[in-house]
């Protein structure tokens, strides 16, 4: 256990927000008589990243692929014990400016092979139509959810190799763009809408902001400066809800 569950198991610690626990944990600790777990809708938000100047990423048939190649449902039953639900937007459903009218990409890999096969990559006799990396720190949660991709992602013919570094050098490495995919998690901070320009808007490449799959679109760029200019949140809303379906169909983030 973590220092966070034994102290709270020792009684030491009176509460603990579930996004510094792994599902493991919370799970174990809810077998504990003296702890009481409450369940609500919260903010984590976890998610696949891409290097859009990447070859082959920077095609969004191949994202678009990848996306439909992922089976969520037992990741999230499996890896984070049914703890949570499958995300289609940065933003939370609870947020204001949250639009889940946009496109989905359910479990089907049969269209992420069409997908590959339009973009270029048939499979080879081995059936591997090419190898991506994906970086990824050392918490067991994320490797695991890496070991996780690696086989859907094999199923469709491309072999993922895992790279898994101490947090430090991983997150170093993701900043300075030296990645194909990486996936990380937001802990609060998108309840907001202004989350968008902070992540997607061209002007925000790392190290100042967190643009670090290098997204550029003119017209997510000027939805955003409009839309932070705007105080009327009625004339905000269309604006970000038209940014997150331009973002559904470029796929710079998975959801997961």
């Amino acid at each position: 256990m973590t220092t966070r569950a034994l102290e709270l198991r020792k009684g030491s610690a009176d509460i603990a927000p579930s996004g510094s626990l792994s599902a493991d944990m919370v799970e174990a600790l809810r077998r504990e008589p003296n702890l009481q777990i409450e369940m609500a809708s919260g903010s984590v938000y976890n998610y696949l990243a891409f290097n859009l100047r990447d070859p082959k990423l920077k095609d969004v048939r191949v994202r678009q692929a990848i996306a439909y190649a992922i089976h969520r449902e037992p990741i999230i039953h499996y890896l984070w014990r049914d703890q949570a639900e499958p995300a289609t937007s940065v933003l939370p459903p609870q947020s204001w400016a949250y639009n889940g009218n946009v496109r989905q990409y359910n479990y089907d890999p049969q269209r992420a092979r069409e997908l590959l096969d339009q973009a270029g990559y048939p499979p080879g006799p081995d059936g591997v139509r090419f190898h991506l990396s994906m970086k990824t720190s050392t918490e067991e949660t994320t490797r695991l959810l890496a070991a996780v991709l690696q086989q859907h992602l094999r199923d469709v013919g491309i072999a993922l190799d895992i790279r898994t570094l101490e947090f430090a050098s991983f997150f170093s490495e993701v900043t300075k763009g030296a990645f194909q995919m990486f996936s990380l998690r937001w802990i609060g901070g998108n309840q907001d809408p202004d989350i968008f320009e902070y992540v997607f808007h061209s002007s925000s490449i790392p190290p100042q902001r967190a643009n670090r799959g290098y997204y550029s679109n003119p017209r997510v760029d000027a939805l955003l400066n409009q839309a932070r200019a705007e105080i009327n949140l009625a004339k905000r809303k269309p604006l970000y809800d038209e940014v997150q379906r331009i973002l559904a169909e470029e796929l710079p983030y998975v959801n997961l």
